[in-house]
């Protein structure tokens, strides 16, 4: 089964607006399509307070009376704001998640911002790759990075985005029995829909389980909210959400927040972080659009795919392709920035999706990186898509990068199709694009 790409035709109808299909129709399912001939390039485009008066007479001793002066006023007493439990929901929020498998759906959070989850082992079961999807409805490809059966935790990589943020994590230590507590998650979502949930409680007791500690709660944890974050009253994580006694009303339990900062690191490089240490990087020079592509050794060139700015690279998984890798150029109109060439770009997607099936797009958004005192901004778009016909649904990105030396847009598209291994993923998350500026930042030392 052939993954299918957005692509770029190059071609005479490209430079006049026109639009062209790369559907084939009855196509064989092995078949690489040419998806590039599916994108349209149509280029034509206060006073100051006064001080307070003194009062005078309050300072003034009656000596003939012997009186003592007036007491001072008392100092206003200040008190903390305690945050209300819908302030907390509100402040922590971008920080859960729904984990969704092929078999089942349960709960998790965000730890860093760099695009690790949280949840419970029994969630993700044997699946090495699932889905995750933000509070706002933003799905995202996640990997299984690592999980222990005998701690019920597991953690899942997804790419770093700005939709969903790390929840800050509290201390079991200073927690007693009595303190209210909040615990989130996605219970019964194939009755009561994708929206998450919030229950409140009091930490009934700490408990070691085995060799590790629990937190019994009195709030309800309901099929679908394992692996949710149990919330103390200043908003901090101290607890994944695991399990409730139903036998017994109001017993539930979490799993102490301290075995996750203990394991995390552990957690973090058990399943693939090992196979990529292995893997070899090759890197693609383009002299002369002044651009540095750096990818695993097994994406490998297309035939007939690599002229002027434009590269085009392949994965395959025995005879599937499961992602392609394409770099593209834009000339800019006169003055137009990255956000308007964006925004050009973003709305000729849509119309392509005319021609699509569950078009989506996941996220938009901006970034800058910096190398070497240079400044480089990008704007991101994730979308998912699937051609027409019986091709792979794709999970597609295009970072765009304004070439100030070309006075044009490079488009840095990846896509990956569903069934792709899952160490793939984390082949993609590890590729490095870089548009060098008019001097390049790469400094490169002339041969003796």
């Amino acid at each position: 089964m052939a993954c299918n790409t957005v692509g770029v035709q190059e071609d005479e109808g490209a430079l006049t607006g026109q639009q062209s299909s790369g559907a084939t129709e009855g196509g064989d399912a092995d078949q690489v399509i040419d998806v590039q001939g599916t994108v349209v390039a149509v280029m034509t485009r206060v006073a100051p307070t006064p001080a307070p008066a003194v009062n005078v007479q309050a300072t003034v001793v009656a000596e003939l009376a012997r009186a003592a002066p007036a007491a001072p006023l008392p100092s206003p007493v200040l008190t903390a704001v305690v945050p209300s439990l819908s302030d907390i929901v509100e402040n922590t929020e971008n920080g859960l998640v729904q984990i969704i498998t092929p078999d089942a759906s349960g709960s998790g959070f965000a730890v860093s911002n760099d695009g690790l989850i949280i949840t419970n082992a029994h969630v993700v079961e044997d699946h090495e790759s699932v889905t995750v999807r933000s509070v706002n409805g933003w799905s995202y490809a996640g990997v299984v990075r690592g999980k222990d059966d005998d701690l019920d935790l597991a953690v899942i990589k997804i790419a770093p985005l700005g939709h969903i943020r790390a929840m800050p994590l509290g201390d079991v230590s200073q927690i007693r029995p009595g303190d209210p507590v909040i615990a989130m998650g996605f219970p019964l979502s194939d009755q009561l829909g994708d929206g998450y949930t919030v229950t409140t409680g009091i930490v009934s007791s700490l408990r070691e389980v085995g060799s590790t500690r629990r937190i019994q709660t009195d709030a309800a944890v309901n099929s679908g909210s394992s692996g949710g974050p149990l919330i103390n009253g200043a908003g901090e994580v101290i607890g994944v959400n695991t399990v409730t006694f139903r036998e017994y009303a109001g017993i539930s339990f979490a799993i102490s927040i301290e075995e996750v900062k203990n394991h995390l690191e552990a957690l973090v490089a058990g399943r693939e972080a090992s196979a990529l240490a292995s893997v070899k990087f090759t890197e693609y020079d383009n002299e002369t659009c002044q651009y540095s592509l750096h990818v695993p050794s097994g994406w490998k060139i297309t035939d007939g795919e690599e002229a002027g700015c434009r590269i085009s690279l392949g994965r395959y998984n025995e005879n599937d392709q499961v992602g392609i890798v394409n770099v593209w150029e834009y000339p800019l109109n006169e003055g137009e920035t990255l956000d308007e060439f964006s925004a050009w770009w973003s709305d000729s997607l849509a119309k392509r999706a005319g021609n699509w099936k569950n078009f989506t797009q996941i996220h938009s958004g901006k970034s800058t990186i910096e190398r070497d005192g240079h400044r480089q901004d990008s704007s991101v778009i994730k979308y998912r898509w699937q051609e027409t016909g019986e091709h792979c649904v794709s999970f597609a990105t295009d970072t765009i990068v304004v070439s100030t030396y070309r006075k044009s847009a490079l488009i840095f598209n990846t896509s990956l199709c569903d069934y792709m291994p899952p160490s793939v993923v984390e082949e993609v998350a590890a590729m490095d694009f870089e548009v060098w500026a008019p001097t390049p930042i790469r400094q490169r030392t002339s041969s003796p």
